[in-house]
């Protein structure tokens, strides 16, 4: 049956459609048939059908912001002394505005303060570069009306790109993109943990962990419009147009003068802050791998790490310098760390880790946890603020006493040692917590793809040599074999 919901009950009456002409909204396309007359008018429809409805995907199923490329920088003096003469190199790239428009640049292009438009309503010391969608007219053609009069007529549209400078403050260039994930809590029975009268989970009703989290993207997604805002495009000279209000921001700038006393572009203060990223599949699944993260890629112990291999005791006191550290004090030692990218210095400190030996007692064959004082960390690397690698340095007295003394905890028995590393506290370069996250027994490197964790090895050392007590030696002999003086 091909009648609609109302037209049954209408008797089955056939109710005009209400979607035609003018009235329909929601996308209007050409209907072919023999004898139809192609005027100008029928392939703008078809054009414009097809225009909007790839916008409509593009803004509904991407978003919106830089896909890829447009680098900016400082662009080389034409007279090649490598010097900046105060224009903007910008790279090719791709990006989508909010009108899910198709912003595209195939080649570098510099730019001048001149080429760029100025747009009012801002403040501050820094000016935030913009890329937007532009219309030129291309390829004039003269026709000849139906009254034989000639007129220029454009034959062609050039889709392009133009680029805008508005004055901002400086800490709105750095100023993270903010969540648009907007719900609250949803209710029904599918949203809900549903209870008895006992206030256990009722049997009959299963419940899905993420079925609250799926209530909440239904509850944002369900308050988004499909139609798009103001669109228009203006007219900034003759045969271009330019959408002003839904560019997209590429970075921030600093404008100073030459010695003429010309503006010119001074500096690119941040060519990444202010851009919105339209993340791509390829780019998804990356971030759900956790590749943008920092994590653990050398572990100087991980051969240690088998299950059942007990360490010799002399390679495990190996591990501890001969000699104290000067002038800071402290034992170094070969317990190294280390991170695919750079990390803070400053976030990386003593109590991101711990060193426990696990010493059995002998009532009850108790394991009882035994954490050895690390004093600070060691870095390898000169630069003051960032660092690659870390070593553990551990008390001296510690070392002297627990390690190298007489009638330690470590003799007669074997001793589990545990490194921890605290991945939540210690900083990327990035400002991100590293993903320290231990993959079973393994060593480096570690992760599972969230960042912060914590890493935790175990190893076992064997026993101890036990060293003669000078206090316990047999008294030396005074008989001198009955021989006189």
């Amino acid at each position: 049956m091909s009648t609609t919901w109302k037209a049954a009950k209408k008797c089955g009456q056939p109710q005009p459609d209400s979607c035609c002409g003018t009235d329909c909204t929601s996308g209007i396309k050409n209907r072919y048939f023999s004898g139809k007359r192609l005027t100008p008018d029928a392939l703008r429809v078809e054009q414009d059908y097809q225009v909007e409805r790839r916008r409509l995907l593009n803004r509904a199923m991407h978003g919106w912001g830089v896909v890829y490329g447009y680098p900016v920088a400082l662009a080389a003096a034409a007279s090649g002394a490598g010097t900046a003469d105060g224009r903007l190199a910008i790279g090719a790239g791709l990006a989508l505005d909010r009108m899910g428009r198709e912003l595209l640049q195939t080649g570098q292009l510099v730019v001048a303060l001149d080429d760029m438009l100025e747009l009012p309503g801002g403040t501050g010391d820094c000016w935030l570069l913009r890329v937007h969608y532009a219309e030129r007219l291309v390829a004039p053609v003269s026709v000849t009306d139906a009254c034989s009069g000639e007129r220029a007529q454009w034959d062609h549209v050039c889709e392009t790109v133009r680029y805008s400078l508005q004055q901002v403050p400086c800490a709105a260039c750095c100023k993270p993109q903010a969540c648009e994930l907007a719900c609250g809590c949803a209710g029904g029975p599918c949203c809900e943990r549903q209870l008895d009268d006992r206030g256990q989970a009722a049997q009959d009703m299963p419940h899905d962990a993420r079925a609250g989290a799926a209530c909440c993207l239904c509850d944002h997604l369900a308050a988004l419009q499909p139609g798009a805002e103001c669109s228009a495009l203006t007219e900034v000279d003759e045969g271009l147009r330019v959408d002003l209000r839904n560019g997209v921001a590429l970075a921030c700038i600093e404008l100073g003068m030459d010695e003429c006393k010309r503006w010119i572009v001074k500096e690119v203060s941040d060519a990444c802050g202010p851009r919105r990223l339209v993340k791509r599949n390829d780019l998804l699944f990356d971030l759900i791998r956790g590749c943008d993260l920092t994590h653990i890629n050398f572990i100087s112990w991980e051969n240690w790490l088998a299950p059942g291999y007990i360490v010799d005791w002399d390679d495990f006191e190996a591990c501890f310098a001969p000699e104290r550290s000067r002038p800071l004090g402290g034992c170094i030692t070969t317990f190294e760390v280390g991170f695919s990218r750079p990390v803070r210095k400053a976030s990386v400190t003593p109590d991101c880790f711990a060193l426990r030996f696990l010493i059995r007692q002998r009532e009850g064959g108790w394991l009882v946890p035994m954490r050895a004082p690390i004093v600070r960390i060691d870095f390898a690397d000169t630069d003051p603020d960032l660092a690659t690698g870390a070593s553990l340095v551990v008390g001296w007295g510690w070392v002297s006493d627990a390690v190298r003394g007489l009638q330690t905890e470590f003799e007669g028995t074997k001793v589990g040692v545990e490194i921890e590393i605290r991945g939540d506290h210690i900083l990327d370069c990035n400002g991100q917590a590293v993903d320290a996250n231990a993959r079973g027994h393994s060593g480096a490197p570690t992760g599972n793809g969230t960042p912060g964790g914590t890493y935790l090895s175990h190893f076992t050392v064997g026993e101890k040599p036990a060293k003669p007590d000078p206090d316990q030696l047999p008294a030396l002999s005074t008989d001198n074999g009955g021989i006189t003086s």
